[in-house]
């Protein structure tokens, strides 16, 4: 009995499926940077700072946005499925995060909020820190590297690092 082969035609449906998001999504800056050409007669330079940044983050949230919408149609096996989710979470889900992160209660949220995929994608295309109010804690979005403590060599001397894996923080 034969055994399917089906990963050959799954790479090239997501080999695919990229192409055509980086084809669309480069159309359409050029078509927005003629129409603001049109009407304001001039355009940003996109090769200065803040815009050289933000553009290749642009391109790169928009491509993993539609291998995870591929993914989730695959998964779910359907397209109406697929759409619920990657609309409810980064809108319903991940907002309800940011906000309960701002409740004294829920002050173990904060150190979250960074990890979120929308949130972190959008962080690509910031061309500054976001501003969520007067009272929002410190999320420390642009600490560059992995977490504090995520090593034995930054939490733990090298000497002790199995017991600290025993402890808790509770």
């Amino acid at each position: 009995m034969a055994i399917p082969q089906r990963s050959t035609l799954l790479i090239a449906k997501i080999i695919l499926i990229v192409l055509a998001a980086i084809f669309a999504i480069v159309l359409s800056v050029v078509i927005n940077y003629v129409i603001g050409v049109l009407f304001w007669t001039e355009a940003p330079n996109l090769g200065e700072d803040p815009l050289n940044q933000a553009l290749p983050g642009y391109v790169v949230y928009a491509v993993l946005y539609t291998v995870l919408g591929l993914a989730l149609g695959l998964l779910f096996r359907g397209v109406p499925t697929a759409l619920v989710i990657l609309l409810v979470f980064p809108l319903v889900v991940e907002g309800l995060i940011v906000g309960l992160s701002n409740v004294p209660a829920l002050d173990w949220l904060i150190p979250v909020v960074k990890f979120l995929p929308f949130t972190a994608g959008g962080l690509m295309m910031a061309m500054e820190s976001p501003d969520f109010g007067p009272g929002a804690p410190d999320y420390d979005f642009f600490s560059g590297g992995p977490p504090a403590g995520s090593s034995p060599s930054s939490s733990c001397s090298s000497s002790d690092w199995p017991g600290c894996y025993l402890r808790r923080d509770a």
